[in-house]
């Protein structure tokens, strides 16, 4: 039978964006005790006092938050995709873009639609097949990262905020981010790409 400091573990696995925030002294650890009780309990089949997970969680606060997230992203659950560089962000008004003239042999392209908006983000050298009618914003010098994801990160509680928390941790602006089911772009201004690459490349 596992003890409760394992069991601790195990719902702090399955939650990495609270065990971030859990070792930068962001949480109430009673708080965290009390969210992660009932899992336990179900787990050891009996009652379980908060104070015996509020003293596994105060050990595992003292550990590096590069440490956790590192745990995290170690190679098994996260790989560098492809880096692309030399890329143009350009934002519409939703209508016409010129988008449907593009052809496939375009270095890069790729394009989402939100409710009034519609961004394409394009290999610079070929930003000129674009329309600039409704064009509302363009930002130039742009560089990606894609990484492939756990195949299982849609079970995964908060996997998305837990990236994004060591980026901007590094200090590092995220302009754009695009996503599949199991891969996540991060667009970055070129002089942030080493940075943004080193969070991944050091596990």
């Amino acid at each position: 039978m596992k003890t409760i400091s394992e069991l601790t573990r195990v719902e702090l696995d399955k939650n990495p964006l609270i065990a971030v925030l859990l070792t930068s002294d962001m949480l109430n650890i009673r708080a965290v005790a009390k969210f992660f009780r009932s899992n336990i309990e179900t787990q050891l089949g009996q009652k379980v006092n908060l104070e015996s997970i509020s003293m596994a969680l105060r050990r595992y606060s003292t550990k590096s938050s590069k440490d956790v997230v590192g745990a995290f992203l170690k190679p098994q659950n996260i790989q560098i995709n492809g880096s692309y560089h030399n890329l143009s962000a350009l934002n519409y008004i939703r209508g016409h873009t010129g988008a449907e003239t593009v052809a496939d042999s375009v270095r890069y392209f790729v394009q989402t639609t939100g409710t009034n908006e519609h961004t394409i983000i394009i290999s610079s050298e070929d930003e000129k097949l674009l329309s600039k009618k409704s064009q509302l914003r363009k930002i130039t010098k742009l560089s990606a990262l894609c990484l492939g994801l756990p195949i299982n990160s849609s079970e995964i509680h908060a996997v998305y905020a837990t990236i994004l928390l060591d980026i901007a941790a590094s200090g590092i602006t995220i302009v754009e981010l695009v996503s599949t089911f199991n891969e996540i772009t991060i667009f970055v201004k070129s002089e942030d790409f080493q940075p943004l690459f080193k969070i991944f490349d050091k596990v």
